[in-house]
């Protein structure tokens, strides 16, 4: 883990080892969030969409239409960033980050990590697949975003160091 400063508040970042899951693409191209049906556990609020389902034009030219549609459990989001639309045509989920731009997000990249960044807090985290060079974010209720979130408010040197401590079982 790693302690960076913004605006006199503490962020943790974990390492990508602790942080398994493999989520969605960041997709800078995407117009929405699409999440292949594998994904669908990830998300709260799923419904059909029958015949209401979104319709896509790929780059092949070839068009897809969504099947349901879920939420993102992100609080920190207006619902209109945290809208999925699941296509079962699809092999991999993409994150749209023009969709969290839209929302008022920041979104930063470098070589290895990425985060997308509401008002002071980072909400979500990505780490770089050297495989394919993409940035992969994980969504899933049960990860390393939640960690992050749950420290935005390591606000003193103090804290911090109680935190570090309280990682490693140390009294604090």
């Amino acid at each position: 883990m790693s302690v960076v400063t913004n605006q006199n508040v503490f962020y943790v970042r974990t390492p990508s080892s602790v942080c398994k899951h493999i989520g969605p693409v960041a997709d800078t191209g995407a117009s929405g969030h699409y999440f292949t049906t594998n994904s669908i556990k990830e998300l709260k609020n799923v419904v059909a969409l029958g015949s209401k389902g979104v319709i896509v034009t790929l780059p092949d030219g070839n068009r897809i239409k969504s099947t349901h549609q879920g939420i993102l459990d992100i609080e920190e989001l207006p619902h209109a960033a945290k809208v999925v639309n699941i296509f079962p045509d699809i092999h991999s989920s993409l994150i749209s980050i023009g969709q969290f731009c839209d929302a008022d997000c920041t979104v930063n990249f470098n070589k290895h990590n990425m985060n997308v960044i509401k008002g002071d807090k980072i909400i979500l985290t990505g780490q770089r697949n050297m495989s394919n060079k993409l940035w992969n974010i994980d969504t899933s209720n049960n990860n390393c975003n939640s960690i992050i979130r749950e420290t935005n408010l390591l606000t003193t040197n103090e804290k911090v160091v109680n935190f570090y401590h309280a990682c490693m079982g140390s009294p604090t």
